[in-house]
């Protein structure tokens, strides 16, 4: 299960419930062991288990330790904070809320957790050799140190590769120490990393600079030497700094043997907090250095807007003092050429809004106008009301008719979670009467389970869908090049009953031009699951990106990964949950030394100038690294078909016709391409996924066109 994203006034209530209970499921546990099992999984008897370290007396000794709650967990009596008391069920590997579990190698192949946490391996001489990530590969002999919510945090700040490991079974005591002797495991591993790393890209032909990454590996390989003898010599401040440098400049090999595409979407939610210009062009100026291409502001939240309005019932958030930040937002990313979806949060309102129209207010099972979330009140209108529905329509138009949007992006377009479904909502008299009317039962009255169940479900779906339906018609209607996004659940099966939410039926409709299911976990993948799953939802009528979560500190590596893995599945792209956590913790930094290096285009900006893109980039990687590396032979079959299909297009029009012939010769490319004995297999599946998104590309222009 999956947090849908939320908006800067609730990450505080975000990230409380992304540890909460329910987003830990349930699977199979283990009996606690006693014992630690030795590389040919023979058992050996060990209360405190203390791996060798030198004797070297040196400040940057560190030892820090923390209670473990579980080692092996089976059962409820193995580890009853593992269970679940509100399902009845274990949680997914019995690791519950807040616990730190240790898995062996006598557990299983993996740790078989979910997303929410944070895991560390650990091989058979007690050395922290990974971090990050959940369902961990144990190794033998080794075992995972797996934490959730607080442990998790905990192992995040404390633990390095490099550290070992050591426990007390009676104090069920887990501890960490890094010495002098791990620094140089830290540093040797991380040279064996970048060696491995830059081997790896060239046996796949990846379009990476291995100029540079020679260089860095070369200088790597030096400071490592010299770290060696300053360990010798007992110079623990230098052995300080030229870790700290190795440990960076590992860091940078990782980040640059990624690929940077030039046609994706590269999205970022923003609330603005500016009150002058001066601030606004700072944060634009960022986002554009980061090469992000669009711009999710936050201009409907919290019951007010964020430009002056005319509307009466709302009004200007006053924390921007009169500052039109709309208009100086669309100014300034317009002049770097960076689109400007206005993301909006529909009846997620407000206390202020709900006190002024309490009528327009939703209810509860029990009564209630607000959402609970671990102690915090979050008010909405009630989605079914004419007067809500119009009053929210009436703000999408004025902003419209005001101003140069390049796209309308809906947030909250659903109801309040469901929890326990103890006290759910749409309870108001104007829906429980309409629904009464329909099927003749009070929907008060009704549960899981009951018959008429899934059509009270279907009734409040259709409440958001045809509200969806509205405010595209009418966007189209003032702009009719703007653009429709969707920041929508992830999980999608699940969504229609416990969100009322069913995007896949806008899709169908073509109304959605970018759909970005909220994949906010720490680890991979979960993220590359919702992907497939937003793929096959998005078919031809839209954009499929993926939205990732660095306002919960994910590990730098994991996110790159993350945005990787989607990519390599054919996703169009990602966007950053938000702009604080992605700036402040200097996930921008890294990401432009490898996955952003170069500068993207948004697939539909100019359809025909992204197509032409990424076959102009097929023909390059021909010529610099496909026959170079000899993954093909040195002739120009290839790049002459690519021409040949280039010629098809007609810049700045989108034509359905020339579209058509164009995807028809890209078929024909790619089936020569996986029937040519010549080409090497990575070089086969890389053209092959190439050809993939122009044609999908294609493909979603001409159903655009269509719509």
């Amino acid at each position: 299960m999956h947090k849908a994203k939320v908006g800067l006034s609730v990450l505080l209530m975000s990230v409380l419930v992304l540890t909460s209970a329910c987003k830990i499921g349930g699977g199979e546990s283990d009996h606690a062991r006693e014992h630690m099992t030795d590389l040919k999984g023979e058992i050996k008897e060990a209360d405190v288990h203390m791996p060798v370290e030198p004797s070297m007396d040196s400040p940057l000794n560190e030892t820090v330790s923390t209670h473990y709650d579980a080692w092996n967990p089976r059962s409820r009596e193995d580890n009853p904070g593992g269970w679940n008391e509100v399902y009845n069920r274990p949680y997914e590997s019995y690791r519950g809320p807040d616990q730190l579990i240790i898995y062996d190698s006598n557990y299983g192949a993996t740790t078989g957790t979910n997303a929410w946490g944070f895991e560390v391996t650990v091989d058979a001489d007690g050395t922290v050799t990974a971090l990050g990530g959940n369902n961990s590969a144990i190794p033998l002999g080794g075992y995972v140190l797996s934490g959730h919510g607080l442990k998790a945090e905990w192992l995040q700040k404390h633990a390095r590769i490099g550290a070992s490991v050591q426990w007390n079974r009676d104090k069920k005591e887990l501890i960490l120490k890094f010495t002098p002797k791990s620094y140089l495991v830290l540093a040797r591993k991380t040279v064996e990393a970048a060696e491995r790393g830059l081997q790896e890209s060239r046996g796949k032909f990846m379009d990476v600079p291995y100029t540079d990454i020679d260089s860095a590996i070369a200088a790597l390989k030096e400071k490592y030497e010299v770290l060696k003898r300053e360990a010798e010599n007992g110079d623990f401040s230098a052995v300080q700094r030229y870790a700290d440098e190795i440990a960076e400049l590992g860091d940078q090999v990782f980040f640059m043997n990624f690929e940077s595409v030039k046609t994706e979407l590269r999205g970022i939610w923003v609330r603005p907090l500016e009150v002058n210009i001066e601030q606004v062009k700072e944060r634009v100026a960022n986002i554009h250095a980061a090469n992000l291409n669009v711009i999710y502001l936050e201009t409907w939240w919290d019951g007010y807007t964020i430009f002056p309005t005319d509307t009466p019932e709302t009004r200007q958030n006053p924390i921007y003092r009169g500052f039109d930040v709309l208009r100086a937002y669309l100014d300034e990313a317009h002049r770097y050429g960076i689109e400007v979806h206005a993301w909006v949060e529909h009846f997620f309102v407000g206390k202020e809004l709900v006190e002024k129209h309490p009528e327009w207010s939703i209810r509860s099972r029990k009564g209630d106008n607000f959402e609970s979330v671990e102690g915090n009140k979050f008010y909405w209108l009630n989605p079914a009301l004419p007067e809500a529905r119009d009053f929210v329509a009436d703000i999408y138009r004025e902003m419209a008719q005001k101003y140069d949007i390049d796209g309308l992006h809906l947030d909250y377009t659903r109801y309040p979670e469901a929890g326990d479904y103890t006290n759910d909502f749409g309870y108001d008299d104007y829906t429980r009467e309409r629904f009464q009317e329909q099927y003749g039962a009070d929907p008060i009255r009704l549960y899981p389970g009951d018959d008429l169940w899934p059509a009270w479900v279907d009734f409040k779906v259709n409440i958001i869908n045809t509200f969806v339906y509205r405010i595209v018609d009418e966007l189209k209607a003032l702009r009719p090049d703007a653009k429709i996004s969707a920041a929508v659940w992830a999980d999608f099966p699940m969504a229609p009953e416990y969100k009322n939410q069913k995007a896949s039926v806008w899709i169908d409709r073509n109304l959605i031009d970018h759909v970005l299911p909220m994949s906010y976990t720490f680890g991979v993948d979960p993220v590359l699951a919702d992907t497939r799953e937003a793929l096959a939802i998005a078919k031809n009528n839209a954009y499929a990106a993926i939205g990732l979560g660095p306002y919960m500190r994910i590990d730098k590596r994991t996110l790159a990964l993350q945005v990787d893995g989607a990519r390599r599945l054919g996703a169009a792209g990602s966007a950053m949950f938000e702009y604080l956590g992605f700036f402040n913790n200097h996930y921008d930094r890294l990401l432009k030394l490898g996955l952003f290096r170069e500068a993207a285009v948004i697939p539909d900006r100019d359809p025909v100038k992204s197509l032409s893109l990424v076959l102009t980039e097929m023909k390059r990687k021909i010529n610099d690294i496909y026959v170079p590396f000899q993954g093909m032979p040195a002739d120009s079959r290839y790049a002459d078909k690519i021409d040949a299909a280039l010629d098809v297009l007609r810049p700045g029009t989108v034509d359905p016709g020339n579209l058509s012939d164009f995807r028809h010769r890209l078929q024909r490319l790619l089936e020569n391409v996986m029937a040519d004995s010549e080409l090497h297999v990575e070089v086969k599946q890389r053209m092959k996924h190439d050809l993939e998104y122009a044609m999908r590309i294609a493909d979603i222009s001409m159903s655009k066109v269509n719509r």
